[in-house]
C-alpha cells in the first residue's frame, strides 16, 4: 500500500511541475505580448511623426516656392529684408528636414536590431554584466522595449542585482549622448535566468 502512495504523489509532484511550467511560459508569452504591443505602438508613433515631419517640411517649401514666384514676377528687385526673411524660412525648412531625416534613421536602425546573448544568471546569486558601448559618444543607455529580469538592474553599461525568477527577458537597448540623441545602434539583449 505505501508504494502505491509514493508512485502516486510522485506523479502529483510531476504534475505540478509540469502546471508550474506551463504557467511560466504563459506568463513569458504575456510578456512578450505586451513588448509586441508596445512596439507596434512605438512603430506606429514612428510612422506618425515621420509623415507630419515630411508634411511640414512639403508646406514650408511650398510657401518658400510661392514667395520666389512673387519675387519673381514682380518689376522690382527683391528687397534685402524680403532675401533675409526667404533665408530665413530657407533655414527652417533645412532643419525640419534634417529632424525628419534622423527620426527616418531611427526608425530605420530600430527595424535593423542585432540581438547579443548576455551570460545566464542563476536565482538568488549576484549577477554582473557589461553592455559594450558603440560610440564613445554615449553617455547612458535606456531600455526602449521589454525589461530586465527581475532583481537586476542597468546603470550605465553594468546590468548588475541578484535575479529572483527564472525565465528569459530581453529588452532592446538605445544609447544616448548628451544631447538626447540616439548614437550607435540599438541591440536586442537577452538574458537567462535559471533556477
Amino acid at each position: 500500500m505505501r508504494l502505491v502512495i509514493n508512485v502516486y504523489h510522485h506523479g502529483d509532484r510531476l504534475i505540478l511541475d509540469h502546471i508550474t511550467t506551463i504557467i511560466q511560459e504563459v506568463r513569458h508569452m504575456a510578456v512578450d505580448l505586451t513588448r509586441i504591443k508596445k512596439e507596434i505602438g512605438e512603430l506606429q508613433a514612428d510612422s506618425k511623426a515621420i509623415r507630419a515631419a515630411i508634411e511640414k517640411g512639403v508646406k514650408a517649401l511650398d510657401a518658400i516656392k510661392a514667395k520666389l514666384d512673387a519675387l519673381a514676377g514682380g518689376n522690382d528687385a527683391p528687397t534685402q529684408a524680403e532675401l533675409e526673411a526667404l533665408s530665413s524660412q530657407v533655414d527652417a525648412v533645412s532643419t525640419e528636414l534634417q529632424a525628419g531625416s534622423q527620426e527616418i534613421s531611427d526608425a530605420a536602425d530600430r527595424d535593423n536590431i542585432d540581438t547579443v546573448a548576455l551570460p545566464d544568471g542563476k536565482v538568488g546569486e549576484a549577477y554582473v554584466a557589461t553592455i559594450d558601448v558603440p560610440d564613445p559618444a554615449a553617455i547612458t543607455g535606456i531600455i526602449q522595449s521589454g525589461a530586465l529580469p527581475d532583481g537586476l538592474t542597468l546603470v550605465l553599461e553594468e546590468i548588475t542585482g541578484t535575479p529572483t525568477v527564472a525565465g528569459d527577458s530581453s529588452f532592446v537597448l538605445w544609447h544616448i549622448d548628451d544631447q538626447s540623441r540616439h548614437v550607435g545602434p540599438a541591440t536586442n539583449y537577452t538574458i537567462s535566468v535559471k533556477q
